[in-house]
């Protein structure tokens, strides 16, 4: 298996979680794959908002929506 530890770190340093065994994805590269409506939902917006704060800017997401092949 391997993760990145991005969305848990701040808990893996507080002592909360643990991470036991490798190898660790360095970064905060993350994907959204969702069809064009899906992709309007709110719901899923406000889930796309928070990965791009916990991510910060430098690793935001940058482009438009990938389009199917």
């Amino acid at each position: 298996m391997v993760s990145s530890l991005v969305l848990a770190r701040p808990e893996i340093e507080a002592g909360l979680l643990v991470h036991p065994f490798g190898p660790v994805i360095e970064g905060a590269t993350y994907f959204i794959v969702a069809t064009a409506d899906t992709m309007a939902s709110a719901d899923v917006r406000a889930v796309r908002d928070w990965l791009k704060e916990v991510a910060g800017p430098a690793d935001a997401m940058a482009g438009s929506p990938a389009r199917p092949g």
